[in-house]
């Protein structure tokens, strides 16, 4: 069975280069067991692991976040949490 897959759009608080180019938004989809299973199966230190899951989501890859502005990827936290909730507790960010 698959389910919808419901994401996000986070808009980064100034440009930023990604690959050559750059980006303004990120889109984030919403997270699976699946997901949190690798989460507990990768190794490194909590941050570490917590960067590669919302790389993940996002459909980055870890180093793509390196050099992203703290304050942006907070935003990529609150959006994971944000999907956390029950569908109607979530903030209108999620569609």
């Amino acid at each position: 069975m698959t389910y919808p897959t419901n994401t996000t759009l986070i808009t980064l608080s100034r440009p930023f280069k990604l690959d050559g180019q750059e980006v303004e938004t990120i889109q984030m989809r919403e997270p699976t067991v699946f997901d949190k299973l690798a989460f507990e199966k990768n190794k490194g230190a909590a941050l570490e692991k917590e960067v590669t899951m919302i790389a993940g989501l996002c459909g980055l890859n870890p180093g793509d976040l390196y050099q992203l502005p703290a304050y942006d990827y907070e935003q990529l936290t609150t959006a994971f949490n944000d999907f956390l909730l029950p569908p109607a507790e979530r903030s209108n960010l999620s569609s």
